[in-house]
């Protein structure tokens, strides 16, 4: 397999740690981003890929890039400052590509929904789920209607859903996970 040497200046790391945070691993989201970028180039050149608007170039970016391996959330940090576009234009336009590539794509919002339901916490008698408006909270959605358990209800703090314990269990065993322990955080 061909190697690609890149080389990156110090402005550019500055640039990626100021839109992913101090702590993000600043290698590897290059190397994402590299790789998608060639993938990119590869398929223009060989006419699998071919774009009449610029729409459709954009869309596909954002699919090489989450099929190269980054998250719908650290997607959703880049596609804003890439195409110089609002969140909410950054978010449309990953749920496009994840909807026109969603064969390609589904296991990047399974990942996504599995984070999400992992990170949730014990509050007081629910479990506090974020879930982004999109293709994630159409997917946990659509599990839930799948149960025959309580709906779980909007927190009324931005993305926050609270969840019934039996709904939330039921949601993670239909995505292949354990059952968790209502412990608090």
């Amino acid at each position: 397999m061909p190697s690609i040497q890149v080389t990156v200046n110090e402005d550019d790391r500055k640039r990626l740690k100021g839109l992913f945070g101090e702590s993000a691993d600043v290698d590897s989201l290059i190397d994402t981003i590299v790789r998608a970028g060639a993938d990119e180039l590869v398929a223009q050149a060989t006419g699998r890929a071919v774009f009449s608007t610029i729409s459709e170039l954009r869309v596909y970016r954002v699919y090489r890039l989450i099929s190269s391996g980054m998250s719908l959330k650290d997607a959703e940090l880049l596609v804003p400052s890439l195409f110089k576009v609002t969140p909410a234009s950054a978010r449309r336009l990953i749920e496009t590509a994840v909807a026109r590539y969603e064969v390609e794509l589904k296991d990047g919002v399974v990942q996504r929904v599995v984070e999400l339901l992992n990170a949730a916490d014990w509050v007081e008698d629910r479990w506090d789920v974020q879930l982004p408006t999109g293709l994630v909270q159409r997917a946990v959605l659509e599990k839930v209607q799948r149960l025959n358990t309580a709906n779980p209800d909007r927190g009324g703090r931005g993305q926050i859903w609270r969840f019934p314990d039996e709904t939330y269990q039921g949601v993670r065993e239909a995505y292949g996970l354990k059952r968790r322990p209502k412990l608090k955080s």
